[in-house]
């Protein structure tokens, strides 16, 4: 257990650096996100930052589907 909220500290703290090539799992995106569901407005957010660390912002596996 104390490992793992060292790992989390860890992760709050870090610092990200920019990446020249294709988005891989654990990444961190930041992107404009606007969508619709059956025509009307459904996720709309700038500057959302999502990772595949259980940021649901647009729903369960979007982030998987922004690697490469």
């Amino acid at each position: 257990m104390i490992n793992s909220v060292v790992d989390q500290l860890r992760h709050q703290h870090a610092t990200w650096e920019a990446a020249d090539r294709p988005v891989e799992l654990n990444d961190l995106a930041t992107m404009d996100v606007e969508s619709t569901m059956k025509g009307e407005p459904f996720v709309n957010q700038k500057a959302c930052n999502i990772s595949d660390g259980g940021n649901n912002v647009a729903g369960s596996g979007f982030a998987e589907q922004l690697v490469g």
